[in-house]
């Protein structure tokens, strides 16, 4: 495929190629075909190998919703708020372990984590080491990638209406090269606040704040605004 881009980390020995160009649709699968050719160095004559790799579903598709943010709840606590992702590869131990001291980076030019966090309206990039100084917590294990903000940090935002408050904070993560990079986004929103309640109904106050209520989830269960009334559920704004 002549238009195929690709991208290979010799040090990590990764391929990265973009599914538009570089494979093609096999049942349902994005397959990508490669050859690897050896050089015959000392003698040796290794035998060419062709591998045939495809993808379920692509990762990076699966934390974004139709708004371009993720459709993952945010989930609260009263000192922070954190969103969880699929797991993408790479993962961020690669960047908070790759320097020695006396010696620069190892991450490859453009194969790093990148976040972008709006603030009063301006977008700052910083690489992943700065956000962690700006007091966001990153995390990953074999299966999720893990955001954790504190409520103090750069680029929240706080609505406050008496005694109660709300949080929220955009943040996006990207990797790799504008042709192949892997992105995530989210949108958190927080209401640490404690429910009113009385014998019969308990009732949640937010702050007003920019954005538009469109579904109310109770009991895993995604209630859309409209069908909110015939689930005995009242808005009032």
């Amino acid at each position: 495929m002549e238009d195929c881009r690709y991208q290979i980390d010799y040090g990590k020995q990764v391929l990265m190629v973009g599914h538009q160009n570089c494979t093609e649709m096999e049942d349902n699968k994005p397959r990508l075909r490669f050859r690897l050719q050896f050089n015959d160095t000392e003698g040796v004559r290794p035998q060419n190998e062709t591998y045939s790799v495809d993808c379920d579903a692509p990762q990076a598709d699966e934390a974004r919703s139709n708004s371009g943010f993720a459709s993952a709840t945010t989930n609260c606590t009263k000192t922070n708020m954190a969103v969880t992702f699929p797991r993408l590869i790479p993962s961020f131990r690669d960047e908070l372990t790759g320097v020695r001291p006396g010696m620069g980076s190892q991450v490859a030019p453009g194969m790093e984590w990148m976040v972008s966090i709006e603030d009063n309206g301006q977008i700052h990039h910083l690489l992943l080491r700065q956000a962690i100084q700006q007091g966001y917590t990153f995390f990953s294990d074999a299966t999720d990638i893990i955001i954790q903000v504190p409520f103090n940090a750069r680029g929240v935002a706080v609505y406050k209406q008496d005694d109660h408050v709300l949080y929220t904070v955009a943040i996006k993560l990207t990797y790799g090269p504008p042709e192949q990079r892997l992105t995530l986004e989210s949108r958190m929103i927080c209401a640490p606040g404690p429910a009113i309640c009385n014998s019969t109904h308990m009732m949640v106050i937010l702050p007003a704040f920019p954005g538009k209520l469109t579904a109310v989830s109770l009991n895993e269960k995604n209630i859309p605004v409209h069908q909110l009334q015939a689930n005995d559920i009242g808005v009032n704004t």
